[in-house]
């Protein structure tokens, strides 16, 4: 009996524990709700885009030369660029059957084969060795 009231009582203070321990949460949760309705409901400026075109050129200006032993009084034009686009529209080319001959067949004539006449094969007569009967060996005396 001692044995299940300590196991009941390690199980209450162990879930004790764990309600303890997540109650920080809760709360830390709540606070965060609170303050984002909060602030959802102050409006905000949203800023509004618009395109500001700068297009610059360049006036046209004369440059004079350095004064020389004699004034010259003429003056020289500066060529300014001025960019301009323009839209060039292409035709994308088609593809087109284009004929082409065709090989044909040439016709030559040439020679039948005829008959070469050759010689029959003939047996020409063979010459059997003949055995020569030779004198067995002796004994030979060293002086």
């Amino acid at each position: 009996m001692v044995e299940i009231t300590n196991r009941v009582a390690r199980l209450r203070r162990t879930l004790l524990i764990i309600i303890l321990v997540t109650l920080p949460c809760y709360l830390l949760g709540t606070i965060v709700l609170f303050v984002a309705r909060s602030a959802s409901s102050q409006l905000t400026m949203t800023p509004t885009n618009s395109i500001l075109v700068i297009t610059a050129t360049q006036v046209p200006t004369s440059t004079n030369p350095p004064p020389t032993g004699y004034p010259t009084p003429t003056a020289t034009a500066t060529a300014t660029a001025t960019p301009t686009f323009t839209v060039t529209f292409t035709v994308t080319p088609t593809h087109t059957h284009t004929p082409t001959d065709l090989p044909t067949y040439t016709f030559t004539a040439t020679d039948l084969p005829t008959d070469t006449p050759t010689l029959p094969p003939t047996i020409a007569p063979t010459v059997a060795p003949t055995l020569e009967p030779t004198l067995p060996p002796t004994d030979t005396l060293a002086p």
